[in-house]
């Protein structure tokens, strides 16, 4: 079934993947301070932030928070961002519902149980479904930095996030050092062009360039 659900994604929708590096060291730094007083197990890692990010996002820019059946563009108001979770033999979609009206403490704690219960295949089926964007990310396996996520049908896209690292980088004409991420976002071409994607990315990385925005 998820073999046919991907096929049937390639097929269906024609897509166009927009790449960028963005320099998250903000981030990076802003969990560090919030992690130093938590618990081990509560920790808030760069997935949660990368959520939340999202989901704001998407809550400036509607026309991604959205999906096509039929001939029918529906625009959602509910943000609901699922996160791709890798199983044994593929992979499960669960969702956060009303991601942007979370804090980054409660996604993580979220992301945790979900993903947690989907690989003892105890997630509900209300808990995998209604799903408006989706988040796939490889950072965990700290091997690659761009690639090309299907889109998760009927969605108007997906997020493909890369490992964080270690770049030299310039900040007002010095080399530093900060931590980067690639971020792929594939769209699908009936819905979105390359200037609403270009957007949406710009405003995404502002988001973790200056993550204490999230807080607010």
């Amino acid at each position: 079934l998820i073999g046919e659900h991907m096929d049937a994604s390639r097929r269906l929708a024609p897509t166009v993947t927009y790449t960028a590096t963005d320099d998250v060291q903000r981030t990076k730094d802003l969990l560090a301070q919030i992690n130093a007083a938590r618990p081990a197990d509560e920790r808030i890692n760069i997935t949660a932030a990368v959520i939340k990010a999202v989901a704001l996002t998407l809550r400036g820019m509607p026309r991604f928070n959205a999906t096509l059946e039929g001939e029918v563009i529906k625009v959602w108001n509910s943000v609901n961002v699922g996160v791709a979770v890798a199983l044994e033999d593929g992979l499960i979609v669960p969702v956060i519902r009303e991601a942007d009206r979370k804090s980054l403490g409660m996604i993580a704690r979220e992301v945790k149980d979900l993903a947690g219960r989907a690989r003892e295949n105890r997630l509900l089926p209300d808990e995998v479904s209604g799903g408006t964007f989706t988040v796939s990310t490889l950072g965990p396996y700290r091997s690659v930095d761009l690639f090309t996520p299907i889109i998760n049908q009927p969605e108007a896209a997906i997020l493909g996030v890369g490992r964080m690292q270690d770049t030299v980088v310039a900040v007002d004409g010095q080399a530093v050092v900060h931590a980067t991420m690639g971020l792929s976002l594939t769209c699908d071409h009936r819905m979105l062009d390359g200037a609403p994607a270009a957007e949406f990315l710009r405003v995404l990385m502002d988001y973790l360039a200056e993550p204490l925005s999230m807080l607010v």
